[in-house]
Parts: C-alpha cells; sequence; structure tokens
C-alpha cells in the first residue's frame, strides 16, 4: 500500500481500502510503503497485529469497518449514564434486537425531543424484545447532568435507557455517521441502527440535523425484521403486524392474493 494512501483523515483514504475501510481504521503507520505489500516486509508497519495486506481489509482488520447492511454491527464497549454510570458492550445484547441510535449533543434544541421518545417508550420496546441503547459523543458527566434538568426546560429527566458517552468518537466513526467536515465537524448525525439477535445491522437511516426522527416508524420497522424472521415473508410497504404480506415469489398464491387484494384495489 502506498505512503500515500495512509492519509489521517478519512476524507483522504476515502475508497482507498475496499469493505467499507479505510487506513485511517487500518492504522496503517507513515512507513508503508509499495515494498510493504509482501508480509514479511509488512511486518510492524501496521498497528493492532495488521499488516499493509490485512489492510486491504482482511480478516484481521474486519472489526474497524464501517457499519453496513447485511455485516456484522461493529462490536464497542463504552461507558454510560443509566441512573448511575455503567458499562455497556454491544456484545451483552446478543440474542435480541437492539436500536442503536445518535444524536449530535446534548443540551441543543431537537435532540431531547427524540432522545426522551426512545426513553418513553422503552418499554414498548423491550415486550417484542427490543433494547434501546443511545449515543452521542458527549461525556458520561454531560449526559448526567442533561436528566438533572427539567422536560420543562429542556432537559431528559429520568431516563430508562443507556446514554452512551462516545466521547473518542469512535463509536460513531465505526457506524459511519460522524460529520468530518464542516461547521458542524467532530459530532454524529441523527442516525438510526436496527441490529438483530446475530448482531448483523438489518437497517441503516441517516438524516440531516435539523430534522428529528418518528419512534413509530423504528418500531414498526424492528416488528417487521422481526416478522421476516420467524415467517421467511416479506413486508410491503407500511405494513404493521396484522396486515398482509406476501412470499418473495412470484407463483405463490400467497403473493398473487396481494397483488389483487391489497396493491390492485382502486
Amino acid at each position: 500500500m502506498e505512503s500515500s494512501c495512509c492519509g489521517t483523515s478519512s476524507n483522504q483514504t476515502q475508497g482507498c481500502c475496499p469493505n467499507g475501510c479505510t487506513c485511517t481504521d487500518c492504522k496503517c503507520g507513515p512507513n508503508c510503503s509499495s515494498s510493504a505489500q509482501n508480509k514479511a516486509d509488512a511486518a510492524g508497519c501496521c498497528a493492532n497485529g495488521c499488516t499493509c495486506v490485512d489492510c486491504k481489509c482482511g480478516a484481521k482488520c474486519s472489526k474497524n469497518q464501517v457499519a453496513r447492511v447485511r455485516k456484522p454491527a461493529p462490536q464497542f464497549e463504552a461507558v454510560a449514564w443509566f441512573n448511575g454510570f455503567k458499562k455497556v458492550k454491544l456484545s451483552d445484547y446478543a440474542g435480541k434486537y437492539v436500536v442503536l441510535f445518535f444524536w449530535p449533543l446534548d443540551f441543543t434544541f431537537v435532540c431531547p425531543t427524540e432522545i426522551v421518545q426512545f426513553a418513553d417508550r422503552a418499554k414498548e420496546f423491550r415486550e417484542f424484545g427490543c433494547e434501546v441503547l443511545g449515543c452521542s459523543i458527549d461525556s458520561q458527566f454531560v449526559h448526567m447532568e442533561y436528566t438533572k434538568k427539567d422536560r420543562k426546560k429542556g432537559g431528559l429527566g429520568k431516563m430508562d435507557i443507556p446514554l452512551i458517552a462516545d466521547v473518542t468518537k469512535d463509536i460513531a466513526r465505526r457506524y459511519g455517521c460522524l460529520i468530518e467536515d464542516g461547521d458542524d465537524a467532530g459530532v454524529a448525525f441523527r442516525a438510526t441502527y436496527i441490529i438483530d439477535k446475530t448482531q448483523t445491522v438489518r437497517h441503516i437511516s441517516i438524516s440531516d440535523l435539523p430534522v428529528g426522527r418518528n419512534v413509530d416508524e423504528t418500531i414498526r420497522l424492528v416488528k417487521a425484521f422481526q416478522y421476516t424472521d420467524e415467517f421467511g415473508e416479506v413486508c410491503p410497504a407500511q405494513w404493521t403486524p396484522g396486515k398482509k404480506t406476501m412470499h418473495a415469489d412470484a407463483d405463490s398464491e400467497k403473493t398473487q392474493q396481494y397483488w389483487e387484494q391489497e396493491h390492485g384495489k382502486e
């Protein structure tokens, strides 16, 4: 890998490595060069036990890949505020669905309206086997203070979800939602990830900062993915539990009935 490829920011290295990786993710050092293409020359060239060959994003560096649908969710461990300080590990939630959502900053404007919507419905999420995790680049201490501020003053009040502190910005970066340039550089977009029981990413949505999310739609999506997991069918637009579904088969009688009775009705 050429040394010029190993930039210091993701915008310098975008597209430099396949599979959604960048040289920054793979931690190539400045001494990486084309002569390090073979593993013998590349020993010690990259951090974390990787080599420049690995930094073409082989198995050793898979932990540094950006989140992608149908791929394993990037693992993380971080401190959160959850009515006290606690460690949160994504792996602890294996066997359950997880909604991981990012917001830009505490003590702002749209953010508290979203956070309280997710938190106030955390019990509802748990009833269908899903946990909600919130994350921003603020520290756990800032999260704590945010919960002490009255909602009538723009605060959060008591929370029923962990508020993860991503002070290093590593989680947001590996989930592909960290803003890298412009006036908002260093904070996360409004990003939502649905992660299934096997810790595979099933859904990603990333929005610009001025507009808040709809928690009802997140609930609908989780329930739809759970339905497809269980029954192997597909859910059409605006599907909610109890509505008709289809088989992904043009010859299926159930699919034909859907076209005639639902899709084609006037």
